[in-house]
């Protein structure tokens, strides 16, 4: 059965013999899909993850993830399976909810981690603890990613999950196995000699390629740690590629020139690589190495910053007037928005005019001319008739208007009484024709 078809189907279903209700898909992929769930007794409390996968001829693998899976849950940085139940088509799996996501999800769209060495430290030690406690029940992950660590809300507690490439077997021949980014060089049979690899080591090869995406925003040092990867090979020619091509401390890189040796004899322990750890003081460069680094070194630095807020919107202000005509009434109140806050909301304040200070601040005021100067029209500009006066209008039916100051008679469709048509009239005529209403 497709993914299509378990998605389309099981929003909103009741399972587990009515105890789950699920809510929503919160992610999918060829094992099947993964929903977010509520207790159908409970619905305020926490919500959980069920992972929901298709009985075929690889479900007994799921079964053994559960297996090797429920032998290292009893860590605290192990995801925790709550439940397991079947039905005729579909296996279910019960786990703990985070709703902040992943690791991976943490580093490229929240970008925690850039300059904050007491995170960095924190969240990779608990990582190296929850890993060597697998390697002491005889689990070996084999496939430590970022997308693996499951994250809590407020970025400070990391959970191990997915153990459907988890071996018991320490001395390995299942070459390819895992993501490839984060194989180790044995694992991707770099010498072509069948010679098995260790699977502790290759774990600890993942955790630096973890390290790396944790301190440069998620860029790989390499695509695969093969001969035939050029970066991968720069990175063994050279003792301070990483230097070189990330923003990362002088003791980050020692660390991570433990973790990712040449030679599988070389690699540090788990014990070992905790004290490294949680000794360092610093994991990034600081402004003026990056500002003195090459090029592609201020880009990923640049990339690795989390961009900054956005300005807020400025809203309008409403200035209250208080009622200062008896016809608005003892209880009225007046508000009004201001046109050039309106306008000017939007543009930055570092882009808007600054208003010019008083003259007086420049100049003596005793100096300046107590008479204004005389204002002619510009030439060529016709003068606009004035208004008349008082005496110029009949005030009322009993004066009888002469002939002459007649207004013509409006023509055709222009005006009609209190009608839309009056301003064509012009000033005169409008204003005898007010005062003669009023009247």
């Amino acid at each position: 059965m497709s993914t299509t078809y378990i998605i389309s189907d099981f929003c909103y279903k009741v399972v587990g013999g009515g105890k789950l209700q699920l809510i929503d898909c919160i992610g999918h992929g060829s094992f099947g899909a993964v929903f977010r769930a509520r207790e159908v007794a409970h619905p305020e409390s926490s919500l959980l993850a069920v992972k929901i996968i298709p009985k075929d001829e690889q479900s007994q693998l799921y079964r053994r993830e559960l297996l090797l899976h429920g032998v290292v849950q009893a860590h605290p940085g192990v995801a925790s399976i709550r439940d397991t139940f079947s039905d005729k088509h579909f296996l279910y799996i019960v786990l703990d909810y985070f709703a902040a996501g992943d690791v991976w999800r943490a580093i490229k769209e929240k970008k925690v981690f850039w300059g904050n060495d007491a995170l960095v430290r924190s969240i990779f030690l608990q990582m190296i603890d929850a890993v060597a406690f697998c390697h002491e029940k005889g689990v070996y992950h084999r496939d430590l990613k970022p997308n693996n660590f499951l994250i809590s809300h407020d970025m400070k507690q990391v959970r191990l999950t997915d153990f459907g490439l988890a071996s018991m077997t320490r001395k390995n021949h299942a070459y390819g196995v895992g993501t490839h980014q984060y194989r180790s060089p044995e694992c991707n049979n770099i010498l072509g000699d069948h010679q098995g690899f260790d699977a502790v080591r290759n774990d600890i090869w993942a955790l630096g390629i973890i390290l790396v995406n944790m301190l440069a925003g998620g860029v790989m040092p390499w695509a695969v740690a093969s001969a035939d990867d050029g970066w991968y090979q720069a990175f063994i020619a050279a003792p301070d590629f990483l230097r070189y091509t990330l923003p990362v401390s002088r003791e980050a890189a020692h660390i991570l020139q433990r973790m990712l040796t040449e030679r599988e004899a070389d690699c540090v322990s788990l014990a070992e690589l905790r004290v490294l750890v949680a000794c360092a003081d610093r994991f990034f460069m600081s402004d003026a190495e990056i500002a003195a680094g090459a090029p592609h070194l201020h880009r990923v630095a640049r990339n690795c910053r989390p961009a900054p807020p956005a300005p807020k919107t400025r809203r309008p202000a409403f200035v209250h007037i208080p009622s200062a005509h008896p016809s608005w009434g003892s209880g009225s109140s007046w508000a009004r928005s201001p046109s050039i806050l309106e306008e000017t909301r939007d543009i930055p304040l570092a882009c808007r005019a600054t208003p010019e200070p008083p003259m007086s601040d420049f100049v003596n005021s005793e100096a300046l001319p107590s008479v204004a100067p005389d204002v002619h029209p510009c030439p060529g500009r016709a003068e606009e008739k004035p208004l008349p006066s008082e005496e110029s209008l009949h005030w009322g039916p009993c004066c009888e208007e002469p002939a002459a100051a007649k207004p013509p008679a409006p023509k055709r469709g222009n005006t009609y009484e209190g009608g839309r048509g009056v301003h064509k009239f012009g000033v005169r005529q409008k204003l005898r024709r007010l005062f003669t209403l009023q009247a």
